[in-house]
């Protein structure tokens, strides 16, 4: 008699070993009977039988387990919304589940769709995701609006899908961004070249926007990483235009010691990154800026952030219930070499209602 019975075996993970057991007992039943099978494995009469005639009717191949999946699922997404899945995910490639849900209204959960993104083949295992030392999330709850800000540049010639464009439009190489870490609320402008001049006309154009709806900026935080467009040389030993121009807002600027500090407007990057660079084209240099204002405008009065409690950061702001006009977040895309130039020429002035007269149609 098997000094272990059928059913502890079969529990093995392996496929061969599981295969050779079933083998060894089919072969048992055929020389000496199906009793005598079932006491030396210690199976039941049905066990024995079923694999016998799968061996009598498939030869070895009967000894592989079969799914026991269903033939037929009557919950099963139909077929025409899972072509509206697929349709969706082919035009928005990095669009997860949730947000293809969210952003196109498709009718099932969000579980329904990433299993039919798995089924096509259209996105692969998760990644593990890493424990959270500390969770930021609260502590950003408590600020008020714009009370704490990131800045940064982004560096657009590394996009294989933008960079085609770039070159045959003569398209900004650079983008220098804004986000407001409570509201989650994005600026962007735009230039051919990166400069301490571009970052300082940046935050000027946005500080005057701020307060003309309504937002204080003393006593605020401004930050950003050491690069040569925020500080100048690393050798300075003054203050650059940069800094003095957050100072002259009553802001204070604060020079992150580790990129980690930046994470919220490196996750807006990666985000336009996808959600706009590799999906868009343009025509022309007006065009792509026409294009990055919708955007902006899309990012910040429609788009629901699951970071944020599935909120667009003007619903998070009428939340707040703070006395900021919402015009606020409507601030279009900025061409900074235009602005850079009108500045020089004396022809336009910074600040107030002259703010979106000179942005580039």
């Amino acid at each position: 008699m098997s000094p272990v019975g059928y059913y502890t075996m079969i529990k093995s993970k392996d496929k061969v070993f599981v295969y050779g057991i079933r083998m060894q007992m089919v072969r048992y039943a055929l020389e000496e009977g199906i009793k005598p099978a079932m006491r030396f494995y210690k199976a039941s009469r049905n066990t024995v039988k079923k694999w016998l005639r799968r061996y009598k009717e498939k030869g070895t191949v009967g000894m592989v387990e079969e799914s026991r999946a269903p033939h037929h699922i009557p919950h099963k997404t139909v077929k025409e919304i899972e072509d509206e899945v697929l349709r969706h995910r082919e035009s928005k490639p990095k669009f997860g589940a949730k947000r293809l849900k969210m952003d196109f209204e498709i009718p099932c959960s969000h579980g329904a769709i990433e299993r039919i993104l798995k089924e096509h083949g259209k996105i692969g295992e998760r990644k593990k995701k890493k424990k959270v030392r500390n969770n930021l999330r609260e502590i950003k709850d408590k600020y008020k609006a714009f009370e704490r800000n990131c800045l940064d540049t982004k560096h657009l010639y590394d996009m294989p899908a933008y960079w085609v464009q770039m070159r045959a439009l003569r398209l900004p190489k650079y983008q220098y961004t804004f986000r407001d870490m409570k509201l989650g609320a994005m600026f962007i402008g735009y230039s051919k070249e990166l400069s301490l001049s571009n970052s300082t006309l940046f935050v000027e154009v946005i500080g005057s926007w701020l307060k003309e709806h309504g937002v204080k900026t003393e006593g605020t935080i401004w930050q950003s990483d050491g690069g040569s467009e925020f500080i100048g040389s690393w050798q300075a030993k003054k203050k650059s235009a940069f800094i003095k121009s957050i100072e002259n807002l009553g802001a204070e600027h604060f020079q992150i010691p580790k990129v980690t500090y930046n994470a919220d407007v490196e996750a807006v990057h990666n985000t336009i990154e996808f959600e706009f660079y590799d999906i868009e084209g343009f025509n022309n240099n007006d065009n792509f800026f026409a294009k990055a204002t919708t955007y902006n405008l899309y990012y910040n009065l429609i788009r629901k952030n699951s970071n944020r409690k599935y909120m667009s950061p003007l619903d998070t702001l009428i939340e707040t219930k703070e006395d900021i006009d919402p015009k606020v977040l409507t601030l279009p895309a900025l061409d900074l070499d235009r602005l850079l130039e009108d500045k020089l020429n004396k022809n336009s002035s910074l600040g107030g209602h002259d703010v979106p007269s000179i942005i580039a149609n």
